[in-house]
This record gives C-alpha cells, structure tokens and sequence, in this order.
C-alpha cells in the first residue's frame, strides 16, 4: 500500500505472455495493417479476422463480448468495427485497438498492475470521436461477459470537453 514492488517475471513459454514488443513495432504492425505489406498479406488478413467456431458451430465470445479471431477479437462496439487484442503479464498490461473503417490504431502500453489498459483505450476512442468524428453511437461501453477481472469499462461515460482539451497533442512514453 503506497509503494510500488517489482513484478518483472517473464514468462518462460511463448505464445500468451510470450509477446515482447515496442509501442514502435506496434506502430508498424498498425500501419501494416492499414497498407498491407509484410504481416498483413491477403492470406494472413484473412486467417486473424475470420471468426473463430467451436466443433458445434458456436462462435468463440471474448470477455469484451466480442468474436475471437485467430489472435484477434473482432466485431462491432457502439456501432464501429472494433480489432482488439489486449495482453497482461506480470507487472505489464496492454491494450490494442485498431478501427479499421476510420484508419486509426491506439496501443496503451502499461508497466503498472494497477493500470487498465483496454478502459484507457476505450477512453481514448471517446476521445477521438468527440474530436475527429471517428463516429461511435452514444451509450455505455458494453460490460465484461466473463471473467470479473476483466479490464473491461462497465459504465464509461463520453469525455467531458476539458477532457478533450488536455488529451490533444500530448503524447508521452
């Protein structure tokens, strides 16, 4: 309580947990995305966000309510398609958005348990649609449908213009 404790352990498997990565690489990852170029091929593109099945034909629901994909959730939140990917280890939370009808990618990158990535995420979207249009249907963010330590926003509201105002062009590591 009132102290921070070191929680470095990386995971001795690969796979989940096993993605070391840079918010850098995550850029060129999002702009791949966009373009198309080297990760995301037409047979890749198509293989992360095709739907994921169960043998009974049931789709695979995430704890953000949306579809899983191969590695990706996929769908539609608040009326924008939504790809996401959000990531914990020890000590270390990520979140991962990409809108892909409005061209824009946010990646929220923690290094403190206490932190919850994918409600910083979902906030930063608010942003972005009260200030460049990116378009999401008023309401609440949908709640988690698993898992009751989920980062998921239960009850986010729209962002407050002072909000808005001190969010544009500050960016910091």
């Amino acid at each position: 309580t009132g102290h921070y404790v070191t929680q470095d352990r990386y995971p001795a498997f690969s796979g989940s947990g096993g993605l070391m990565t840079t918010i850098r690489d995550l850029q060129k990852f999002d702009r791949d995305f966009h373009i198309g170029h080297l990760v995301w091929s037409s047979a890749v593109r198509k293989l992360l966000l095709k739907p994921a099945t169960t043998n009974e034909s049931q789709s695979v629901i995430g704890p953000d309510g949306l579809p899983y994909a191969a590695g990706l959730h996929v769908g539609t939140l608040r009326g924008v398609r939504w790809i996401s990917h959000s990531g914990v280890a020890t000590g270390f939370r990520s979140d991962y958005v990409r809108l892909p009808d409005r061209q824009t990618g946010v990646a929220v990158l923690c290094n403190r348990g206490d932190v919850r990535p994918v409600a910083l995420a979902r906030q930063i979207v608010e942003v972005l649609s009260a200030t460049i249009g990116v378009g999401l249907d008023p309401g609440p963010w949908p709640s988690p449908s698993r898992r009751p330590d989920s980062t998921a926003t239960q009850d986010s509201q729209a962002p407050s213009a002072e909000l808005v105002r001190a969010l544009q062009g500050r960016y910091r590591s």
